[in-house]
This record gives structure tokens, C-alpha cells and sequence, in this order.
């Protein structure tokens, strides 16, 4: 019994001293919840940027005859429309591209959004014609450090609505700024226009039970 003990009391001194962990604060599986956010439903019609960058890196809202635009109209997905609130209004994008070429598209709210939490994944409800292309949220860091290289960008070859969903890595989902996507031109697709709209994005958190 007394070898159990000192046992105990070295595992505990070693987990406390050499780990940091203290075994009457540590907050268990039990002690957080997981919760879904709003990022942006675009129904206060806040202001969201267009811009474009050609693979060398060079940037602008019109790059070798690039134009994207974006414009707030009403629509949406069935899911998201028949959910209390309203839900009207959606981002819609055109992308006119007059050259063969490597561009990418930056959609990004003027102001990041941060959040504090946890961040498990992120949604959104995107609305595509078969394309090529390719999307994938933007997050940045504290120090404002795009973290994109995280995530697969998702090839948009499908029709209607479709919810994706991006899972974080614990190495990268704590304390970040949200900050629209990147949509990636298949330079096979870009010689017509390309029409998208983007609805409801959420995020799931982790929230420790009874903080404000």
C-alpha cells in the first residue's frame, strides 16, 4: 500500500513540476462544449473586397484583364433560407477573365474577423456551374500570417448549393482572424465568366462551460 502511494505521489509530482499540469484546474473533455458561430450571413450587407493575383504575384482589383465582382443579392440555399431570421441575401461573384492563365481571387471581408475560441472547423454554403476552379478559406494568424496552406482547396465541379466544411488542426485553431477565401482560376476556365455566390458562414468552437 505504501509503495502504491508514493507511486501516486511521484506521478503526481512529476506531472505537476516537469508537465505543468495541475490536476484541480485542468479543464477535461467534459468541461468544454462545442458551439456553432456565425462568421457572416451577409444580410447587414457588410463590405467584402475583390481582388486578383496572377501566379508571379502580382496583385490588384484587375490583373492581364482579370475583373472580379462581387454584389449582394437575394437568394440562398433552402437549408439556410427556411432557418429563422430572414435569411435573404447572398454574396454573388463574377469573374471576367479575358486571358488564358494562373490567377488566383481574393474575397475578403475589409475587416477580419477574429475569433478567440478554439476553432474545430468552418462552413459555408457555396453555389457553383460545374467549374474547375478551386476555393478554400483564408484564416490568418496573430501576427497576420495566412495560414491557407492548411486546408485542400476544394475543386467547385459540382451544380446548385453545396455546404463545405474545413477542419482546423490543433496546431492552428486558436486565436484566429477570419478572412474570406481564395479561389484558385483553372486557367482552362478562364477565358469565359464565372458566376459564384457564397452564403452563411459558420464556425464550430470550443467553449469552456460557463465562459462568457
Amino acid at each position: 500500500m505504501l509503495r502504491l502511494f508514493l507511486i501516486i505521489l511521484v506521478d503526481f509530482i512529476l506531472r505537476t513540476l516537469l508537465w505543468g499540469e495541475n490536476w484541480n484546474t485542468v479543464n477535461s473533455v467534459s468541461d468544454t462544449a462545442i458551439k456553432p458561430i456565425l462568421l457572416e450571413d451577409f444580410e447587414k450587407k457588410t463590405d467584402w473586397i475583390a481582388s486578383c493575383v496572377y501566379s508571379d504575384g502580382i496583385a490588384g482589383n484587375s490583373v492581364n484583364d482579370v475583373y472580379p465582382v462581387i454584389k449582394f443579392m437575394e437568394g440562398g440555399p433552402e437549408d439556410v433560407k427556411d432557418k429563422p431570421g430572414n435569411q435573404k441575401t447572398i454574396l454573388g461573384i463574377k469573374i471576367t477573365c479575358k486571358n488564358m492563365g494562373e490567377y488566383w481571387i481574393r474575397i475578403s471581408p475589409k475587416k477580419p474577423v477574429f475569433i478567440k475560441n478554439f476553432i474545430r472547423s468552418v462552413s459555408f454554403w457555396i453555389l457553383s456551374r460545374n467549374y474547375l476552379h478551386k476555393i478554400v478559406p483564408v484564416f490568418l494568424d496573430k501576427n497576420g500570417q495566412s495560414l491557407t496552406e492548411y486546408f485542400t482547396p476544394e475543386k467547385m465541379n459540382w451544380m446548385d448549393w453545396k455546404q463545405l466544411t474545413y477542419q482546423l488542426s490543433m496546431e492552428t485553431h486558436d486565436g484566429l482572424f477570419f478572412n474570406g477565401f481564395r479561389i484558385f482560376l483553372d486557367p482552362l476556365q478562364t477565358i469565359t465568366d464565372s458566376y459564384l455566390y457564397i452564403d452563411s458562414i459558420t464556425a464550430e468552437i470550443e467553449e469552456i462551460r460557463g465562459e462568457k
